[in-house]
């Protein structure tokens, strides 16, 4: 089970205009929740396959409940922070390791990468 040490409020952007920041959260939160839901779906369809039925109450409602939006600019500098604790690959992200499940969108655009068995593969 994840514990998490701190828990942030949520932010939402003001541009002045109530009527696309209201819309804005309101798409947000239903895309969260369509996402939220996969996760749940992924987690009883392992237990499904694995023959496993009590496994999906084994998660909390906080293992489902984080969804961030994230950009990956170029990068114009580099610091030693930047680098792979495992082999010492420049890394666009920092290391991190995601909860649960993920689910992921990158609009297909290539070049997200995952060690898995000491190896940096594609992700899926």
């Amino acid at each position: 089970k994840l514990r998490y040490d701190c828990q942030e409020p949520n932010v939402w952007p003001e541009t002045g205009n109530c009527t696309f920041d209201k819309g804005f959260k309101e798409t947000f939160q239903a895309g969260f929740e369509i996402r939220r839901n996969i996760g749940r779906a992924f987690i009883r369809s392992i237990a499904r396959s694995m023959n496993y039925p009590s496994l999906p109450s084994l998660f909390t409602q906080d293992e489902f409940s984080a969804m961030g939006l994230r950009k990956y600019p170029i990068r114009r500098k580099i610091n030693s922070n930047m680098y792979s604790d495992f082999d010492g690959t420049l890394l666009r992200e920092l290391e991190h390791i995601d909860s649960t499940v993920t689910v992921l969108s990158t609009f297909n655009n290539g070049g997200l990468e995952m060690l898995h068995k000491n190896q940096y593969r594609p992700a899926p």
